[in-house]
């Protein structure tokens, strides 16, 4: 599953009906019996849910219960089919009340909100602190057309859902306490006593800091992270692609350091899947980056 940042939850008005049936109930209206508004949410959700049922399970519940709404999600599972379904729904002019927009749904995104399909939320966003503070001018950029904000970005906090895993035994053995590896020169010392230390203890020097693999270009973004440089970034109204940023240049310096030293496997980026993982089976690298 790739997400990226240009990927963004949009909010629509499924019609002025819903946008008044929202908006036209207040509290001192309702009587003793509660009343719940019913939001339909279209999205694509093609991960594990945990064998909870999608509009069946604790998350969903807690939302309803906090809001006073009856949430129905109405999902397609299948990524190559969300757009065909997406374009089916808003034809027939029976709208959900949010759509997810994905990186496929950009072009009928703007469409959407030229034909006066999708409802304008600056208004709303001005009253909030959290969503006008905390999300990247860049990313509410990528929500406006015209010049006008017709959607929620989804701003993740790093670049992938990736992690880099490092083996306890190893740390154990080489008496590394893991709370102590934070920073970038950490990271190194770490990876440098995996690969220099003998921690698999067969008196060779035949071990790596960490490996990757030629098919998963996720290998490549590993510890961009650590140096600002996993986005492209919003500067004076230009959009600068993370490449051309001096911290891009300075990750590349330090992979270089990794590679010249023998510390990273250098088959780094041609291991095949498989030669992936039974170099991590076999006892010959320390850490990987892996979903």
């Amino acid at each position: 599953m790739k997400k990226h940042w240009t990927e963004i939850l949009s909010i629509l008005c499924a019609v002025s009906l819903t946008v008044t049936l929202l908006t036209g109930c207040s509290k001192a209206e309702k009587t003793s019996e509660e009343v719940q508004d019913k939001l339909e949410y279209l999205t694509n959700i093609n991960v594990d849910t945990e064998k909870y049922d999608i509009n069946d399970n604790p998350y969903l519940d807690y939302i309803e219960e906090q809001n006073g709404v009856d949430i129905e999600i109405i999902n397609e599972a299948s990524s190559s089919q969300y757009v065909q379904k997406a374009s089916i729904i808003f034809a027939s002019g029976k709208l959900p009340d949010y759509v997810l927009i994905n990186n496929d749904l950009r072009t009928n995104f703007s469409i959407w909100a030229r034909e006066g399909l999708l409802l304008p939320l600056d208004e709303y966003i001005d009253e909030t602190t959290y969503m006008k503070n905390d999300i990247l001018p860049l990313s509410w950029e990528l929500s406006k057309i015209d010049e006008k904000t017709y959607a929620i970005p989804m701003q993740r906090y790093d670049v992938s859902p990736r992690m880099t895993f490092a083996r306890k035994d190893w740390l154990d053995k080489l008496g590394i306490d893991p709370d102590n590896v934070r920073s970038i020169d950490d990271w190194y010392h770490m990876l440098k006593a995996f690969a220099r230390n003998d921690p698999d203890g067969n008196g060779k020097d035949d071990t790596y800091g960490i490996t990757g693999r030629s098919n998963d270009e996720y290998s490549l973004y590993i510890f961009l992270d650590a140096f600002n440089a996993a986005k492209a970034r919003y500067v004076n109204g230009e959009v600068l692609p993370n490449y051309i940023l001096p911290e891009y240049k300075e990750w590349l310096k330090f992979m270089h350091r990794l590679y010249e030293e023998g510390i990273m496997d250098p088959e780094y980026v041609v291991n095949t899947k498989q030669q992936y993982w039974e170099k991590i089976a076999s006892d010959k690298v320390g850490a990987f980056y892996h979903f």
